[in-house]
């Protein structure tokens, strides 16, 4: 870890500017991330795969279907209601190229009453089924006489994945100011408890960028935008945790270059081993054939991996360039007479009444 130490310290400028190029980079494509997950996560490897493809090519079964609702409003006539079905499903065949739709006769089973179904079928999905998914749905919101409402697969996962974007949102928008709070009460100062952060959003983003580029080899589910944040905010907030508490110490007493050095050698081996524990942990979950775990396996494992590059590369950089500042903005005082941090004075007394 010596040379590394040393490597990393000479070259914590150019690391910083690659860095910078790398969010730019993969910032652009996390952006993109949402518009290829699919699937609801749960799908499997095995008989119903095959039987459902068997169906798909042998028995002219189309690969997706959304299934359309009609209620009719009081005051609307059986005719007019038949009428309404009968155009409302040949603008939505228009509207999002669909394979077929089914015609108001298809069935005496689809209509009871007031109440009737259709079902619009899909042959192929060339990545647009979400945009076809929403002129459908402006459809449903133009009928004023039939009460307009749909589901099916792919409605399903729409829903799913706007509902994970905005739980994403929701955690982000809880869990940060949370986090900071609680880096506050570690370090004391505002520099110090944004670093942990700021390396946290950085390895997310950098993460959901570099998994953009696996969906032409696999599935991903809609749950990678839960998982990533999930473990890649909590480890990169650890490591920081672990660098910047051994660099604060070390800066009292050592040069800048010095106490860098002794950080990636102490709290940078904690670091990868960590990380590889965690990353071999994960690994296991890639043999159970069901998508959810797959997807937990790769983009957790993904995220371990730049969580502990970027503990190591940027993060010194970071501080190498920062030096003292790191205490700059001080709010909070955790220190006590003689230099002694109020954590080390309680894991005295723990170690005395033990």
């Amino acid at each position: 870890m010596n040379k590394v130490a040393n490597a990393l310290y000479a070259g914590r400028k150019i690391l910083l500017i690659l860095w910078i190029i790398l969010i730019v980079g993969f910032g652009f494509y996390a952006a993109k991330l949402p518009s290829v997950l699919g699937g609801n996560g749960f799908e499997m490897k095995g008989m119903y795969k095959d039987t459902e493809q068997l169906l798909v090519n042998k028995f002219d079964v189309s690969e997706a279907q959304i299934i359309v609702l009609f209620e009719k409003k009081d005051g609307v006539s059986d005719s007019k209601f038949q009428q309404t079905i009968a155009q409302y499903m040949q603008k939505a065949k228009d509207k999002s190229d669909a394979s077929k739709v089914d015609i108001p006769t298809a069935s005496n089973k689809m209509i009871k009453g007031s109440t009737a179904y259709r079902i619009i079928h899909f042959n192929h999905d060339d990545g647009t089924m979400d945009k076809r998914v929403e002129k459908i749905r402006t459809l449903s919101a133009d009928e004023k006489e039939v009460s307009v409402k749909l589901t099916g697969g792919p409605i399903i996962e729409k829903d799913m994945n706007t509902a994970s974007q905005a739980d994403l949102a929701k955690a982000e928008a809880i869990g940060i100011p949370v986090a900071l709070v609680v880096l506050l009460l570690a370090f004391g100062s505002v520099v110090a408890a944004a670093i942990p952060l700021m390396i946290g959003i950085v390895t997310v983003v950098t993460t959901m960028g570099v998994v953009y580029f696996f969906h032409p080899y696999t599935e991903l589910s809609i749950f990678i935008l839960n998982v990533i944040p999930m473990i890649g905010l909590a480890l990169s907030i650890d490591f920081a945790l672990l660098f910047i508490n051994r660099f604060k110490e070390e800066i009292q007493t050592k040069s800048i270059e010095q106490a860098i050095k002794i950080t990636i050698q102490t709290a940078g081996r904690s670091v990868i081993f960590s990380g590889l524990c965690v990353f071999i942990g994960l690994a296991g979950m890639l043999f159970i054939q069901v998508d959810i775990f797959q997807n937990v396996a790769l983009g957790g494992m993904a995220v371990v991996f730049i969580a502990v590059f970027s503990a190591l590369t940027l993060l010194p950089s970071i501080l190498a360039i920062l030096g003292t500042r790191i205490n700059r903005l001080r709010i909070l005082k955790v220190s006590e007479q003689g230099g002694q941090s109020r954590w080390r004075s309680f894991a005295t007394f723990v170690m005395k009444m033990s």
